[in-house]
């Protein structure tokens, strides 16, 4: 409790909400018992104190942390600032808290090892009124209550909340709460996960015991599982959906569903290895594999697909599968977990609607590593020298060992001498835009639907060059009712993305020293050093960019997907799918040599004559690469219910891959 009180009073404007939340249980029933002077805690409990001009919130930690006692209180109320001495000597608690609060307009009132302050109504000494009273009504009616189920089964964890205000609690182990609400006529909202929200009018009552029903529709909800989906109260593995609600790719400024996933599901782990424009993100979910970066498995409507082409805004739903229990019938490639991706599906029985969204976003680096300066990089390269040094040979003393950087260069650095260049601004300090738009047509009859997607994304790098991202993504969906019994659909889609990089290794630009210079007066690159008296230079990033290199990579994936569903029964239903997919990916990088020349480390003056452009160190590499694969699904799935409490559902299934 003191540490609460220390470290959320001056710093979360929400304290007086979440100190009343943390408090809330310890006051059950309390407030208003009938208090039994002779034997209560508080009489039977002297205290001593000796503080000097502290504040009132350290005199009421102090309190808390020798005695029993916790106090409640609203911050609007009481200055916690406020400075008060107290010099107590084996002192009753009632006898300190006169002395404290005299003359302030604050009333006490002690219940046991309870302490309530609240506002009085006028300026009186409360030192002179009788121990342990209880004061006047204040605005805060005190409600104690429990929250069960319609079987009487406590809900530990309920939010009770006060209508129109964020006066909030929530309710303990046993399903109590206590709650200090505006008014006796005051509406309680009570919500717990997979009940309906309840509002409760307090009506002057102090004692309610909430009844919270069970929310059929959450119970109902469809979750997609393998090869089918189930109504969530059905589902006891591991499963977690998230919705489009939830992805709120149209309020954010996400380039991939990777991105958009992100913070979406507990035990979901997006890893991405490198912060290069257009790097595809790693999946894992909460495995042990996950832990070696094993992906989970990846499926797009029901076959295996990347992420890397899809348009976040296709996305319906997308569905976790966390246990055993939920990726068996994956076989070993759901040991990793396994990711269900369901698309939008079509519109039946409305009228054509349109729906247009864009998004504008900049994008610039939010933390960066922060390089040394030239002094400082030549004491850390000593240091790191000096302890290798003396780890492979412990014989040594550190006088044995001889630096790279003397004290002479050490001073020089200090003086100011050198450029002091920071490669990584250099690299990194440019703002990238970043655009998506988005067209959806959707429409139907009542026995034919339709759904059409058209989506373009261009993204900019954040490093130096011109990176650049496009992609364009088209999805058509239709389907019939041919009969009662017979659907049949199709779903097409074409995704191309052209990335465009510089082939740029960023690690250079880390290890870049900062007393080398960009590029000389006349002209010339300056060669960068992995060390002093290193023969070889490094690529110098910034003269990499400027050299007209590029990595130019292009992909282009057409799916084109046919189903039928066949209804054989009532209870019986026979799914074919079959899936043609070609993905046409083609790469160009070119390498373009600079000239540059190699700098003395004392001095910065060139050694030797600038390395000139090697017509042999010009390189061009194509590569190109097609794939096919042709994918066939067919499912008999039987599901039923009887005695009004029991499902049964079967699949059998059949899937083949030819490439």
């Amino acid at each position: 409790m003191k540490k609460l009180l220390t470290r959320s009073r001056s710093t979360n404007p929400y304290y007086k909400y979440y100190l009343k939340l943390k408090l809330s249980t310890l006051f059950i029933g309390l407030i208003f018992f009938a208090l039994q002077a002779n034997n209560s805690y508080s009489q039977r409990t002297q205290l001593s104190l000796d503080l000097d001009q502290v504040s009132l919130g350290d005199f009421i930690d102090e309190v808390e942390s020798i005695s029993e006692f916790k106090f409640t209180f609203k911050t609007n109320v009481v200055d916690l600032q406020r400075k008060v001495s107290i010099h107590a000597k084996q002192w009753h608690i009632d006898q300190i808290l006169g002395k404290v609060f005299s003359g302030t307009g604050i009333w006490y009132q002690v219940n046991d090892r309870n302490i309530l302050l609240r506002t009085a109504p006028g300026e009186k000494d409360r030192s002179s009124l009788p121990s342990e009273i209880e004061t006047p009504a204040s605005q805060d009616f005190m409600v104690n209550g429990k929250t069960i189920d319609n079987e009487e089964m406590v809900l530990p964890g309920a939010n009770i909340m006060e209508k129109g205000t964020s006066n909030g609690t929530t309710s303990d182990f046993d399903g109590n709460f206590t709650i200090s609400v505006s008014n006796p006529n005051a509406i309680l909202q009570v919500s717990y996960i997979g009940f309906a929200t309840l509002e409760v009018p307090v009506n002057g009552r102090t004692e309610i015991t909430i009844t919270l029903q069970p929310d059929v529709a959450q119970l109902e909800a469809i979750v997609v599982v393998g090869y089918g989906d189930q109504k969530s109260s059905e589902v006891s593995a591991s499963v977690a959906q998230v919705n489009t609600e939830d992805l709120e790719v149209s309020k954010r400024p996400v380039a991939t569903l990777e991105s958009s996933l992100v913070g979406s599901s507990p035990g979901l782990i997006i890893n991405q290895g490198s912060g290069q424009l257009g790097t595809e993100a790693g999946i894992q979910v909460r495995t042990a594999s996950a832990l070696e970066q094993k992906n989970a498995l990846v499926l797009v409507d029901g076959f295996e697909s990347s992420l890397q082409n899809i348009n976040p805004y296709d996305i319906e739903s997308v569905s976790i599968l966390k246990d055993a229990a939920a990726t068996a019938i994956y076989g070993a490639r759901g040991a990793n977990g396994v990711v269900l991706v369901t698309t939008k599906s079509t519109k039946r029985d409305q009228r054509m609607s349109v729906t247009y969204s864009t998004n504008t976003s900049w994008q610039s680096p939010n933390v960066t590593a922060e390089q040394v300066d030239s002094q400082g990089y030549m004491e850390f390269f000593n240091e790191a020298q000096l302890a290798e040094t003396l780890n492979e040979d412990q014989d040594l003393t550190p006088e044995d060992v001889t630096l790279t950087y003397t004290d002479v260069d050490i001073a020089r650095a200090a003086s100011g001498f050198y450029p002091e260049t920071n490669w990584i601004e250099e690299l990194y300090s440019q703002t990238a835009l970043q655009t998506t738009h988005n067209l959806e047509v959707s429409g139907g009859s009542e026995k034919i639907g339709y759904l059409i997607n058209l989506g373009y994304l261009n993204q900019d790098g954040i490093s130096l060059g011109n990176d650049e991202l496009e992609r364009f993504s088209l999805r058509v969906k239709i389907d019939a009712d041919i009969t009662d019994w017979l659907t049949v659909g199709a779903n097409v889609f074409n995704g191309y993305r052209e990335l465009n990089n510089v082939p740029l290794s960023t690690g250079n630009g880390l290890r870049g020293q900062p007393f080398f210079p960009i590029i000389l007066e006349s002209g010339e690159f300056a060669g960068t050093y992995v060390f002093k008296g290193s023969t070889s230079a490094e690529e110098n990033p910034i003269a990499k960019v400027r050299s007209g290199s590029y990595d130019n990579t292009t992909s282009d994936e057409l799916n084109m997907q046919l189903y039928g569903t066949l209804k054989l029964g009532e209870d019986l239903e026979l799914e074919g799918r079959f899936s043609y997919v070609t993905d046409n990916d083609f790469r160009e990088i070119w390498n373009n040599p600079y000239s540059y020349i190699i700098l003395d480390e004392v001095d910065l003056s060139p050694i030797g004559n600038p390395v000139p452009i090697a017509n042999a160190d010009r390189n061009l590499q194509n590569v190109d690469s097609r794939s096919r694969l042709i994918n066939s699904l067919i499912t008999l799935n039987y599901d039923t219910s009887f005695g009004n409490a029991h499902n049964l559902d079967a699949l059998f299934g059949f899937q083949a891959e030819t490439g």
